[in-house]
């Protein structure tokens, strides 16, 4: 954005709305007065200031300001204003930077302790030397980690593996902009302890909030009454999240219970809560990289338009290899007999 101003005058000395000038100005004085004048300016080009501003320079704005001042028996004043900001970049431009497709995939990494609702209480990254990252949709709990921890690389920072959650932050460098990407907010196990003379490391496992449903099980009659619905119900699918502390975002549903569901004492509530998706005719519960549980209803395959489709004649796997196995195949087979009312007996059949 480009605005420019021009101002004349007949005298040499004149009275603007930033300030008296005259022939000969106090450098301190002028410095004053360019500053306010380009708080004028930009009052002048940007009516709502306070918002639009925000919003600039939360997304990166700078400006730059040309000011010329000639004076002669008519003074003119002209100054130039550029207000520039970068756009974030696309969806499609962070997936081609994540995948390599415009370059070297430049990211670090940075690893939170959060609460069990994802609030952030600190950063741990000075004492996690690495780790990875796994999700297997075929899984009850989805989401798995470990991480390699030496607590003696900075003893200021407070973390119990028996207790914490960890959230690893991909930040990926993306057209000048750093993009953080969570990874997934995982609930840590017993760590396996490596000791050497100079300090103590960590093997730490983790999953994601599923977890705490599979370890939390039903210990009391409890039941989803007939007619209920499975999501918002009382004691349905939202209900079994909110007392385990998970945030959610389970779509609504109008479908109901034919038949009231009473789980055996015992049953972990992960089994429960993936029952009543199933009423609902949703897939079962995924905690996904920020750790929030989701669902979604099941598209029914007849509704389904497919990706691809392949003639009768098509082969998808060509060619096809074949080898026979026959090492599981007796040579022989030997048969004893060891009733005690008969003498010892024994015969043999070859293949």
């Amino acid at each position: 954005m480009t605005t420019t101003r021009d101002k004349r005058a007949s005298a040499v000395g004149i009275l603007l709305p930033w300030g008296r000038i005259t022939p000969t100005p106090d450098a301190a004085a002028e410095d004053n007065r360019d500053r306010a004048h380009l708080a004028a300016l930009y009052r002048g080009a940007l009516p709502a200031a306070t918002a639009e501003l925000e919003i600039i320079w939360s997304s990166g704005g700078t400006f730059e300001n040309t000011l010329e001042i000639v004076w002669s028996s008519g003074g003119r004043f002209s100054s130039e204003l550029v207000v520039i900001w970068a756009s974030a970049p696309s969806a499609a431009r962070i997936e081609m930077a994540l995948i390599g497709t415009s370059g070297l995939v430049r990211s670090t990494y940075r690893f939170e302790k959060r609460t069990r609702a994802g609030l952030f209480l600190a950063d741990v990254s000075a004492i996690v030397e690495g780790g990875y990252v796994e999700h297997n949709e075929h899984r009850a709990v989805k989401r798995a980690a470990e991480f390699y921890i030496t607590p003696a690389l900075d003893s200021t920072v407070d973390l119990d593996p028996v207790v914490d959650h960890i959230m690893p932050i991909m930040r990926l460098l993306v057209e000048g902009f750093e993009i953080d990407i969570p990874l997934g907010l995982f609930k840590l196990n017993i760590p396996e302890e490596e000791s050497r003379h100079t300090h103590d490391s960590w093997r730490v496992g983790g999953e994601d909030l599923a977890s705490h449903l599979v370890n939390d099980y039903i210990d009391a009659p409890y039941a989803v009454a007939a007619g209920a619905n499975p999501i918002s119900g009382t004691n349905g699918v939202r209900d079994l999240l909110d007392a385990a502390g998970i945030p959610h975002a389970i779509p609504d549903t109008t479908a109901v219970l034919t038949a009231a569901l009473a789980p055996l004492v015992g049953t972990p509530k992960l089994t429960v809560v993936n029952l009543l998706l199933e009423a609902a005719s949703m897939y079962h519960l995924s905690i996904n990289s920020a750790g929030v549980a989701r669902s979604r209803v099941q598209a029914d395959l007849s509704t389904r338009t497919p990706d691809v489709t392949y003639p009768d004649t098509t082969w998808l796997m060509d060619p096809i290899g074949k080898k026979r196995e026959v090492t599981r195949f007796a040579n022989a087979v030997l048969v004893v007999s060891l009733d005690p009312e008969n003498l010892y007996s024994a015969t043999i059949e070859n293949n």
